[in-house]
């Protein structure tokens, strides 16, 4: 059985980024800059936190992501206000986690999902928000502007073109245009 995802929309992701929480600026842009990034890419929280600063080719705009899910790295684009976000996170440094936990190991999943969730309780909105529903979102978001299936289920690292359908939200839009074929 399929477990039911809430949909996000442009306007979650703005009051999502913006809430309102008690945190240090550079920790809020940390966090911004992963919600932002799980937003833009599709990525799974895991391949997002293993980042390190090798895998972020700025000059091509491109982000390897390792230990994936499938056990096979993965090349992905990134947009230009990520590949921003993520050059002032990395500064300098040559190596390292760029999402860093404690004591140079990368942050957990389990701190992301904890951040996330403080900014979503406090965004208001009473979605039931992951980090897997940026992945969801993103799928349905690249179908839905006319990208092919085979092209996103490659994007995402899904083996299967069913696994990546399984993602798709239909809206009541959706279903509308049923009705008009």
């Amino acid at each position: 059985m399929v477990r039911s995802h809430p949909f996000l929309t442009d306007n979650d992701l703005e009051k999502i980024l913006n809430a309102p929480i008690n945190c240090h600026p550079s920790q809020r842009f940390v966090i911004n800059t992963l919600i932002q990034l799980l937003w833009d890419s599709g990525a799974r929280i895991s391949e997002v936190t293993n980042l390190k600063v090798e895998d972020f080719d700025v000059s091509e705009k491109f982000l390897t992501l390792r230990n994936t899910k499938n056990k096979q790295d993965r090349i992905i684009p990134v947009t230009d206000s990520v590949t921003k976000a993520l050059s002032r996170l990395v500064g300098d440094r040559k190596t390292g986690y760029i999402f860093k936990g404690r004591h140079d190991k990368p942050m957990s999943r389990l701190s992301a999902y904890f951040a996330l969730k403080r900014r979503v309780i406090a965004s208001g909105i009473n979605k039931n928000i992951r980090p897997h529903s940026f992945r969801h979102h993103f799928i349905t978001d690249k179908l839905n502007k006319g990208a092919v299936l085979p092209q996103v289920q490659r994007f995402v690292g899904h083996t299967s073109l069913s696994s990546t359908s399984l993602y798709y939200h239909f809206t009541q839009e959706d279903l509308r245009k049923v009705l008009e074929i």
